[in-house]
């Protein structure tokens, strides 16, 4: 049975609770403390949502650059709703 991201985040959330997983203070990528980041919590980024276990400490900042590189922006999330846009091809 494939795992929703949903599910994913779940597992992983209740495996923190539990104390499977422990949330460090640093930032694999870039060491930034949570001291650092105003009190912002250190996330669990998940590379295959089907291992709710194996994950990579990130920083926000860390984490949303590595997410946008996995899923960059398309066009389409760039347009408004209603509008299109003529690509050359």
């Amino acid at each position: 049975m494939e795992l929703t991201k949903n599910e994913c985040y779940a597992q992983t959330n209740k495996a923190i609770r539990r104390g499977e997983l422990i949330r460090p203070d640093n930032c694999e990528k870039c060491g930034t403390t949570v001291k650092m980041q105003r009190g912002a919590k250190i996330q669990a980024h998940h590379a295959d949502h089907q291992k709710p276990l194996e994950v990579e400490w990130l920083c926000l900042r860390c984490h949303s650059a590595v997410t946008v590189r996995i899923r960059p922006y398309t066009y389409k999330t760039c347009v408004p709703k209603g509008h299109q846009i003529a690509l050359d091809v």
